[in-house]
């Protein structure tokens, strides 16, 4: 950008302050004239260039710490964005692990009440579930993130994913590209693959999942049909469900026994 662009965008920032300043100016006066105790400006009041150069300056996980201030500042977090390129949960028992990067960040419950405990400092939210803070959390890191990991414990399965879709069921999550899910149940699979954008979806990956043996269920989902890979790690055989596979460009399974039979399509279909 030339020095004359530079100049031109500063000088229309100055003005934007100046028009702010004015307002505020002008609606104190009129309190003042009338009695009134002045008022400050709310964050929702100050120009969107002003609150991005601030959210420049921070981490992305930081800028997920000043969603939980308040609601304008949680707006614009959401619209500023964040853009993690990889995110890990962990849903074990009664916690919530998400690791962004080098940070982690643990979600619990404490007598009844959310604990959200990053980076040596401890939150606690009166009247909140820990699922419910944490997947606020997660529904806006995973609509800036590219490759997301969810891994789960068999009894944390059932509360985790109906919160999920409650929570969820209006999202889309755009950028991730690379889904792995790990201990899922089949029932899990199918309510959570609806919510990626199936355009954006390309690598799915399934590990430790049973009850593969109904995999044409999945197989009708949009997201399975445009997935590019996919990998696929099952306590259950997967050598009925060969074909199904073949519509991708590249795919990996664990098998015990590959029958002649699909051994001859899957050559055929190289």
């Amino acid at each position: 950008m030339s020095d004359t662009a530079n100049r031109d965008n500063q000088r229309a920032l100055t003005k934007t302050r100046g028009l702010v300043l004015d307002k505020w100016f002008e609606i104190n006066f009129c309190r003042f004239m009338r009695g009134l105790a002045p008022i400050s400006p709310t964050l929702s009041d100050m120009p969107t260039e002003i609150l991005n150069q601030v959210f420049e300056k921070l981490e992305p996980k930081d800028r997920l710490a000043c969603r939980k201030v308040c609601s304008s500042l949680r707006t614009a977090v959401v619209k500023f964005g964040m853009h993690f390129d990889k995110v890990m949960v962990a849903i074990i028992e009664t916690m919530v692990f998400l690791s962004l990067g080098e940070e982690v960040i643990l979600y619990s419950e404490e007598n009844n009440d959310a604990v959200v405990v990053g980076r040596k400092k401890k939150s606690t939210f009166e009247g909140k579930t820990y699922l419910e803070i944490a997947i606020k959390d997660l529904e806006t890191v995973m609509n800036h993130v590219s490759t997301l990991f969810l891994t789960i414990d068999a009894d944390a399965q059932q509360g985790f994913i109906t919160t999920f879709r409650k929570t969820l069921k209006e999202s889309k999550c755009v950028n991730v590209r690379m889904l792995y899910l790990v201990g899922f149940s089949f029932d899990g699979i199918l309510s959570i693959l609806p919510i990626f954008i199936c355009q954006v979806l390309n690598n799915i990956t399934l590990f430790k999942t049973t009850a593969v043996n109904r995999f044409e269920r999945i197989e009708e989902l949009d997201q399975w049909k445009n997935a590019k890979e996919c990998i696929i790690l099952s306590t259950s055989p997967l050598s009925n469900q060969i074909e199904q596979l073949f519509h991708l460009r590249e795919f990996q399974i664990c098998i015990s026994h590959l029958p002649i039979q699909h051994a001859i399509k899957i050559k055929d279909a190289s």
